[in-house]
């Protein structure tokens, strides 16, 4: 059984980071009152904002969701895609293809 490209699985983690950078470092850029300009990306990076809160809280929002955050989406994308590799490598195998 051949092995599965792991750096479609890098790739895709590094697209999906780097939109999450980009939204990121959109929401800096954004004059807003209070904390409401991180409230959308407090959101996408649901459940793995309330841990960083918890464990950093004098992080700045920037780098917590622009550095910390856009590295959770890597994560997620490159396990995601490397799952949805494996099971894609169960079934060609299961039917006999490669």
């Amino acid at each position: 059984m051949a092995s599965t490209p792991h750096w479609r699985a890098l790739a895709i983690g590094a697209a999906v980071g780097a939109v999450h950078l980009f939204g990121a470092l959109v929401a800096y850029q954004m004059p807003s009152e209070g904390s409401w300009r991180w409230f959308p990306l407090f959101l996408a990076d649901y459940p793995f904002s309330v841990v960083l809160a918890e464990l950093l809280p004098s992080l700045t929002p920037l780098l917590a969701y622009g550095l910390f955050g856009s590295l959770w989406w890597f994560f997620l994308g490159y396990v995601v895609t490397r799952g949805v590799q494996g099971v894609a490598g169960l079934v060609r195998a299961k039917r006999g293809t490669t």
